[in-house]
């Protein structure tokens, strides 16, 4: 093998050469292109090599072209099936949900005003106003208005108000009113029935020792037990 001190210049071979690409393998002095050795570096510099051109095929398998309009409207079309499908579905879902939160806010109140009674030692009258604007008020030893201002002087929910759309039905009323006793709670029997208009309903249960829960008469909504 040839060695070739630094900084030496050093021939390519003519056999190297191509037609077209590095010169002409017919001239007789095949001194270029040269590449320089430098003292210490690893670079090279190389001179006259004709750097290789990069061609970009069309069959390359790569497509950068954008949407059709036949394309966005079939991906409209069918989003529009879809949520057409799933739109009743969401509301019925919704309905559920506005459900159990009144069930629940009106079953934690009248628990509230049970432990309220046992405090005060006094015996607490609830009255309801059903119906879609539904409410009920508290007040000792009396019944009152829960849709007046300031008749109702313990307590008053407006469930209307929070649950837009839910209607309230009850067994109580004015001549068989709510009465929780101070002693140890107990209450007067009865239900008071909350329903959606798409059929979905839940009933508070009240029993004579002031225990509360809840159930649904038409076993139709998940998580609570048939009546």
């Amino acid at each position: 093998m040839q060695a070739y001190r630094p900084n030496s210049v050093l021939p390519i071979p003519c056999h190297h050469y191509q037609r077209g690409e590095l010169g002409n393998p017919s001239r007789p002095h095949c001194q270029e292109p040269t590449i320089l050795l430098q003292t210490g570096e690893l670079s090279r510099e190389v001179r006259n090599v004709p750097r290789p051109v990069l061609h970009w095929h069309r069959n390359s398998g790569l497509d950068f072209r954008g949407f059709s309009l036949v394309g966005t409207l079939a991906t409209v079309t069918i989003l529009g099936i879809l949520l057409a499908i799933g739109a009743p579905q969401f509301g019925e879902s919704i309905e559920r949900t506005r459900l159990k939160h009144a069930a629940e806010a009106l079953s934690s109140q009248l628990d509230l005003v049970r432990m309220e009674t046992v405090r005060r030692s006094a015996r607490l009258t609830v009255s309801f106003v059903t119906g879609t604007n539904w409410c009920f008020g508290v007040k000792v030893a009396a019944d009152c208005d829960c849709s007046v201002p300031n008749d109702c002087n313990i307590e008053r929910f407006s469930g209307g108000e929070l649950s837009p759309h839910i209607t309230l039905s009850s067994t109580y009323s004015s001549s068989s009113p709510l009465v929780f006793d101070q002693i140890r709670g107990s209450a007067t029997n009865g239900s008071l029935t909350l329903a959606t208009p798409s059929g979905y309903d839940l009933k508070v249960i009240l029993s004579g020792r002031g225990r509360i829960r809840i159930c649904s008469p038409s076993g139709n909504v998940p998580g609570y037990a048939a009546c």
